[in-house]
């Protein structure tokens, strides 16, 4: 069986391995370099490069009924995510704790997120790729990708929740005998994720000075993202129909932007007001006021 590996910016190479059916190889591999397997069980190794690497591989004709690749890492890679593409195959990674470059009785089996996973980079793992039908005489062809990272990435999951609004000036004209002369609030919320922009807005509250939003958003974060901004803004949403029928945009920001601008820093917990002092922390709930005489509001929210 022939694997062709692609890899980075390496040289290239071509060496041809007969492995017993019981190890897997001792050597890295580079650029296109080709290996010869024996029928039973075929090895090979993947030494991880920082940035993207990918492997092309294929299972032909019925004898030829698994591939099983043993991962490890140039020295600087501290993380590895591989991700599997191919049709008609199933594919089991262990985590070879034994270092033996066997699957045995030892070895952790690891599980997939979907098509991928995060690996520690300083273990050493064994990925089994198989035919889903074991009768199947068909040609089945992969991809291994795996990208190296200089950091291990850890996540933790940040939730922003939208608590109250209260309205601390009248938004609407008070006109005899209607009632819906206050305020009709959403509140909404953007986050500055590693240079991606999410969003979200709570729903519409009709005619209510002072709604209970109760609105959450959740979202996961590298623990390496120092801060993360944060932007809440207030509006009533069908503003005075008598001053022209525009929103208007609630002050509830201590300083010139009627946005309340924020920051959270994750290692910890606090929570960094528009001015860039610390105006509370995690599951602290806060609330912020606007200076302004006109469209004045407060909001209350909290970051857990």
């Amino acid at each position: 069986m022939k694997s062709q590996l692609a890899f980075g910016l390496f040289a290239l190479s071509t060496v041809s391995l007969l492995l017993s059916s019981a190890t897997a190889a001792q050597a890295g591999l580079s650029l296109n370099e080709t290996t010869d397997f024996t029928r039973q069980r075929p090895s090979q190794v993947i030494r991880t490069r920082l940035g993207s690497n990918m492997m092309n591989g294929m299972l032909k004709g019925k004898d030829d009924r698994s591939d099983w690749i043993r991962i490890g890492s140039a020295s600087q890679v501290k993380q590895i995510k591989l991700n599997l593409i191919g049709n008609g195959l199933n594919r089991s990674l262990y985590q070879d704790n034994n270092r033996n470059g066997r699957s045995d009785a030892g070895d952790k089996l690891i599980p997939f997120n979907g098509n991928e996973v995060a690996l520690d980079a300083s273990k050493q793992y064994l990925l089994a790729i198989t035919r889903s039908t074991p009768n199947s005489t068909a040609a089945r062809s992969y991809i291994v990708q795996l990208t190296g990272f200089k950091e291990t990435s850890r996540y933790e999951t940040v939730k922003v929740s939208i608590l109250r609004a209260k309205a601390l000036s009248r938004f609407d004209t008070k006109v005899p005998g209607l009632k819906s002369y206050k305020a009709d609030f959403e509140a909404f919320l953007k986050m500055d994720i590693e240079g991606s922009h999410a969003s979200d807005k709570t729903r519409l509250f009709k005619n209510n000075d002072d709604p209970r939003f109760n609105h959450t958003y959740t979202s996961r974060v590298r623990t390496t993202q120092k801060r993360i901004p944060i932007e809440l803004s207030l509006r009533d949403r069908d503003g005075d129909v008598f001053a022209g029928g525009a929103h208007d945009q609630a002050d509830i920001s201590p300083t010139r932007d009627r946005r309340l601008q924020l920051s959270y820093e994750p290692s910890t917990g606090k929570v960094f007001g528009p001015t860039g002092r610390v105006i509370g922390k995690r599951n602290q709930q806060i609330t912020v006021t606007g200076n302004s005489r006109k469209d004045n509001a407060s909001i209350t929210f909290k970051i857990h």
